[in-house]
């Protein structure tokens, strides 16, 4: 269970024709999950829940541009 934040412009966006997610961090997401032998499901959230969401469980990792910070770490 991969946290994205489809509206973050230019890295991750959901495409107006299909609906399907795109970008790099869901790239980077489905190549991490294949090296694991695992499916993605992507859990659409936003930088201000994101860190809620994986403590609360939802997710197990965030990719989303998310830079390491103290509080992060």
């Amino acid at each position: 269970r991969v946290c994205i934040w489809p509206e973050s412009f230019a890295i991750s966006w959901r495409n107006p024709r299909n609906s399907e997610l795109e970008g790099s961090d869901v790239d980077l997401a489905r190549a991490l999950a294949a090296r694991l032998q695992a499916r993605p499901v992507f859990i659409e959230t936003n930088f201000a829940q994101f860190m809620d969401r994986v403590e609360a469980g939802d997710c197990d990792i965030a990719m989303m541009a998310v830079g390491i910070t103290p509080a992060r770490a």
